[in-house]
Parts: C-alpha cells; structure tokens; sequence
C-alpha cells in the first residue's frame, strides 16, 4: 500500500513539474500563476504547496528535470572505449544535443532574468549546476593528468575553459534569442578543436 501511495505522489510531483515547465515556456514565469499550474495539471494549491512551496521552488525542480537528460560528467570520467579527445567531443555532443535546444534556452532566459531579481536563487543556482560541473570536470581532468596525460594547465583551468566554450554560445543564443550555432564544423566544433588542441589532448 506505501509502494502505491509513493507511486502515486511521484506521479502528481512529475504532473506539476511538466505542467508549470510547459506554462513557464509558454507565458514565462512571472506570467504564470499557481493556479494556472493546478489547472493544467489538475490536483490542487495544497498538494503544490506541500510538494513545492513556492513558485520558485517549482523553478528549481523545472531546472532539475531539464538537467536530468543525457550522460553526466562522471560517465564519461569511466569511459575507456575510446581516446580522451574523442571522449571530448561526445561529452560536448551530448550537450548540444541536451542544452542547446529552444526549450532548454528559453528555461536559461528565465534562469537569468530570475537571477537577477532574486539573489538567493542565483547563488543556489550556481551551486548546484555549474559549481558542480567545474568541480567534476576538474576532478576529470586531473584523474587524466594522473594516468600520466601530459595536459598544458592545471585541471580547474581547463574545466573553465571547456566550460566557457559553452557557456558563451548558450547565453548568446538564449539572451539574444538567436538560433546556436551548432552546426558541424562551425563555431561550436572549431572552439571545441581549438580547445582539445591548446589542452594537450589532441595527440592523446
């Protein structure tokens, strides 16, 4: 009976999470109500309150759903099927397929404009998604530069700069609402060779 009662609240949690994530895509945070989320989603104001709290708690679980697709970064640390360079290039292949999608930068658009009216959620926000990042594409680095890699700079350099060649394209695309460009061969590709090159990988 417990089984089915946490079956059900995982049911209603993922229902109200999918409902308020297509009401911000659709109207924007600051546009979209409670109550327009427990009409989309049906159940009720207690239940959201019980679950989530507040509007921006629901922000942050929609956060952690769009962060759920794709391979994480310690994934790719156990990879062994293939050269580091390559590992590279699927690791960014994976996020270009995951974050830079209309959906994912329109959350980013809300993510920043929140950001910046709300001090606590933007620290949070930083702690949980590209602190965390840094620090296991750092520790990734350094198990290489452990197994005798010869990297050109200390790990959490290198985790900033894999992470910058992201970032700009993502907050260019989402803050100018413009189309990333993600092409093969372009920007994206010849950032990321430039950095695998500049890294000391690319004999790897």
């Amino acid at each position: 009976m417990e089984r089915k009662t946490d079956d059900r609240l995982t049911r209603r949690r993922a229902a109200i999470v999918a409902a308020a994530r297509s009401l911000f895509l659709e109207r924007g945070f600051e546009q979209t109500t409670l109550a327009d989320i427990v009409s989309k989603s049906g159940g009720s104001l207690s239940t959201i309150y019980k679950e989530f709290g507040t509007k921006e708690r629901l922000l942050r679980a929609v956060i952690d759903f769009d962060r759920e697709p794709g391979l994480g970064i310690a994934a790719y640390l156990a990879r062994t099927d293939m050269p580091r360079a390559q590992i590279i290039r699927e690791f960014a292949r994976d996020l270009r397929e995951n974050r830079m999608t209309p959906d994912h930068l329109a959350i980013t658009r809300i993510v920043i404009g929140h950001s910046a009216r709300d001090q606590e959620f933007a620290r949070e926000f930083h702690e949980n998604n590209f602190a965390r990042a840094h620090e296991a594409l750092s520790h990734m680095f350094a198990v290489w530069a452990g197994q005798g890699v010869p990297l050109t700079a200390p790990p959490g350099v290198l985790a900033t700069a894999l992470m910058s060649v992201f970032a700009f394209e993502m907050h260019r695309a989402a803050i100018g609402h413009a189309v990333p460009q993600v092409e093969p061969g372009g920007s994206l590709d010849q950032q990321l060779e430039f950095f695998i090159r500049s890294a000391g990988l690319a004999e790897d």
